[in-house]
């Protein structure tokens, strides 16, 4: 390298340069596939195989990345000049041999500069991807020469470009970046979070580096700003990959210390990965919660009209959802600070969209935050919105009010609707869903109802133990009769029998004894089922099961000892239609809530 080049300096071009496109990627495209440079013409993709490079090649290109002592003094500005990405392209095949690593990562840089937003750009590159070939090259050639800045701007290029393109680069140049990355030790804070973030956007999960990056972040922690943790733990909840506990308990700490420098969007989005990876920051969480507090309740006014922190911090209501979720999906409660986000969201609720609203109202249904001034706005906003709800928005709001107990006929009533309009694409745990929240709020709707039978015979192969036992329990509950259902699923349950715990079983009975279904040759298999194991069923559900066949009049005289049988029998006011009915359906009422923080927050980040 040429020792003219301030590589500080350098370092702050990157920080400002890349802060922006790399601070969500909200709904971003993700690579269709993978692209092999030998078939570019039929996939439009760019790569590096055994097809388009040589090692003499390679060996050329490394001896130029070395040569430094003939670098132009003004490659950098000349760089930065360029207008397209063809003058990009064309000052490389001009002076790549004398560019340095750092010009190399520029001119990637500029390249994803200007795809950001740019239409014609994108399509210009999409339909030029080849011609990206001879860079790409000598980028991958250079790796070896590369340090900590370079490797993480460089990165970040390619995942911009992956993502705004549908360009994909080949998993074999990844995993030479990653390489290097791990063999580097200058890595500063900044480096790891623009490095995490570019794999998190091509959703590349690569444990090599993932482990190196908690590694080098733990010798650097003390160092790492607001937005640089928020990156960090962001990252490894997106890619599924947790990292160790120790980074996690120092990224507590240091945060605790700068939290007065965190924007609404750092806190949202630390507080999320810490929940999606199940960790709990008691100290965080509560310092957290004491800051937004302070801050919700500090109302400027300016022109007559009252602003709040929050509104002033870019306001986004996908952001106050997530910090709600994450509290609640924790299990973590601060009534005074859900009182205080409960009137910035009911001021503020025009800017909320449709998956915003069924988040936040999960969050208060589950972490059992009454809210009725809330409850009653989401409702009002819902219903003249519906045409706006998709299928997992459907259920995921109406499980909300019938877990918060939130009686709302017309908000139901304006749900149907819209789930009948998106049956189409309902899931065995959309139908689930939905048919057990009717039935927990007690709200019947018999077209609904039928026309997920119909949906669900459909589909039923691909229902799982929960789905098969929530959907009898809400069907039983609401007194709907499936007849085709019902025989549909109880072939599913014979064939996977040994999936089924006892409570599933208790469950099952009770379900097909209520709704009145003779299914012989269901209880058949979950009788072998019992005497199988026994000793898992206790007492109080094999009286339930007894109960089950006394109704359904199909004998199991090995049940119940016979004493405590005859007893029942004896009971005449007991097993009457009336009360065997109350009864049967307070056994279903038993049965566990439906978690949905997984289906929740799918989508929300």
């Amino acid at each position: 390298f040429s020792p003219e080049i301030n590589y500080k300096n350098i370092g702050n071009f990157f920080v400002r340069s890349f802060q922006t496109p790399l601070a969500f990627d909200r709904a971003s495209p993700r690579p269709s596939h993978l692209f092999q440079c030998a078939t570019a013409k039929k996939d439009s993709g760019i790569g590096i195989s055994q097809s388009n490079i040589s090692d003499a090649d390679i060996e050329k290109l490394e001896q130029q990345s070395k040569h430094t002592e003939r670098i132009l003094p003004d490659i950098k500005a000349l760089i930065l000049d360029c207008s397209t990405f063809h003058e990009v392209l064309d000052f490389h095949l001009q002076n790549g041999k004398d560019m340095a690593s750092y010009h190399l990562s520029l001119c990637w840089h500029k390249i994803a500069q200007m795809v950001n937003g740019n239409w014609h750009v994108k399509e210009d590159i999409k339909e030029n991807a080849t011609a990206l070939l001879p860079l790409l090259k000598q980028t991958v050639a250079a790796f070896d020469n590369y340090d900590a800045r370079s490797l993480s701007g460089t990165a970040a290029s390619f995942s911009k470009i992956s993502s705004t393109t549908n360009i994909s680069f080949e998993p074999k140049i990844w995993s030479c970046l990653t390489k290097r990355a791990v063999q580097v030790e200058d890595f500063e804070a900044a480096d790891i979070s623009f490095l995490l973030c570019a794999y998190v956007k091509v959703n590349r999960k690569d444990e090599k580096l993932l482990n190196s990056l908690s590694d080098k972040a733990m010798l650097d922690i003390n160092n790492f700003q607001p937005k640089e943790m928020a990156h960090l733990v962001w990252g490894y909840a997106k890619l599924d990959s947790p990292a160790p506990a120790r980074l996690y308990q120092a990224i507590e700490q240091n945060a605790i210390k700068k939290l007065n420098n965190f924007t609404a969007e750092d806190i949202a989005k630390t507080v999320w990965a810490y929940a999606t990876v199940d960790v709990l920051p008691t100290k965080l969480l509560n310092a957290i919660a004491d800051l937004l507090i302070e801050k919700f309740d500090n109302i400027q006014i300016e022109d007559n009209c009252t602003t709040t922190w929050w509104e002033l911090d870019h306001y986004d209501a996908h952001k106050l959802c997530n910090i709600v979720w994450a509290y609640a999906k924790l299990g973590h409660k601060v009534p005074k600070l859900f009182h205080s986000i409960e009137n910035e969201a009911i001021e503020t609720l025009d800017l909320f969209f449709a998956r915003d609203l069924a988040s936040i109202a999960f969050a208060y249904a589950k972490i059992g935050h009454r809210a009725p001034k809330l409850f009653t706005a989401i409702k009002d906003k819902v219903i003249r919105h519906v045409d706006t709800f998709n299928k997992q928005d459907i259920a995921n709001i109406v499980w909300a009010y019938a877990k918060a107990g939130q009686r709302a006929p017309q908000l139901f009533e304006a749900m149907e609707d819209a789930a009948i309009k998106e049956l189409s694409l309902f899931t065995s745990r959309d139908i689930a869903i939905v048919v057990w929240a009717y039935a927990k709020i007690g709200h019947k709707a018999p077209t609904l109802c039928t026309a997920l039978e119909d949906k669900a015979v459909e589909i039923i192969k691909t229902f799982n133990e929960q789905d098969v036992v929530n959907t009898l329990w809400g069907y039983a509950r609401l007194g709907h009769a499936a007849p085709a259902l019902f025989d549909a699923i109880q072939q599913v349950i014979v064939e996977q029998i040994s999936r089924f715990t006892s409570h599933d079983i208790t469950s099952i009975y009770t379900a097909y004894a209520t709704i009145g279904y003779h299914a012989p040759r269901l209880f058949g298999a979950m009788y072998e089922k019992i005497e199988e194991d026994c000793e898992d069923f206790d007492e109080d559900q094999m009286t339930k099961i007894a109960l089950a066949y006394l109704k359904s009049g199909i004998s199991a005289p090995n049940l119940l000892d016979g004493t405590k049988l005859k007893a029942l029998e004896e009971q005449k006011g007991f097993i009457s239609q009336e009360n065997l009915e109350s009864m049967q359906l307070d056994a279903l009422s038993g049965y566990p809530e439906i978690d949905l923080h997984d289906q929740v927050m799918k989508n929300t980040q």
